[in-house]
């Protein structure tokens, strides 16, 4: 493991992001240090929490991009199927990105692998947040307008004496 130094208790609590811990073998093209803590997470690694930060985060754009691609299915399926759906986009973000679902360690700074509950609880908030901003969308554009060049209609204006 590495030394680190630290003037303040705060840079204490959190390494800078240049300070590695150098793991071993297949760990090193992870990130993960000592005791299975994630040093820094890759680009394929979606990670929870709040704020543009980790909404930008690669990981998290590739996952609405799987959501977006799902929708139709989790939207029109009955409960246990949606299960089934939220379930093979954490498959796909796993096995097939080799991507992980990471939570930041407040103690440490460090990065931790969440539960596979955890992971599938946040790809279903992503389809429902979806779903919620769709709808939000749908009621702010406002309905066509009516083509009416070259119609000519004359107003009635009521006169009262």
């Amino acid at each position: 493991s590495t030394i680190i130094t630290a003037t303040t208790p705060a840079e204490a609590a959190t390494p800078p992001a240049s300070a590695r811990i150098v793991p071993t073998g297949n760990q090193h093209q992870r990130g993960i240090g000592d005791h299975g803590m994630i040093i820094s997470p890759t680009r394929f690694d979606v990670l929870h929490g709040r704020g543009r930060s980790f909404q930008d985060h690669s990981g998290n754009v590739h996952l609405k991009s799987i959501i977006a691609e799902m929708y139709e299915e989790y939207n029109r399926s009955p409960r246990m199927v949606k299960l089934a759906v939220t379930e093979k986009v954490v498959r796909r973000i796993m096995d097939d990105d080799n991507g992980r679902f990471l939570k930041k360690n407040k103690d440490n700074g460090l990065w931790t692998t969440v539960s596979w509950e955890e992971a599938r609880e946040k790809v279903a908030h992503g389809f429902r947040k979806k779903r919620e901003m769709d709808l939000a969308k749908s009621k702010r554009t406002p309905a066509p307008r009516r083509n009416t060049a070259g119609t000519t209609k004359k107003r009635k204006i009521d006169k009262k004496c």
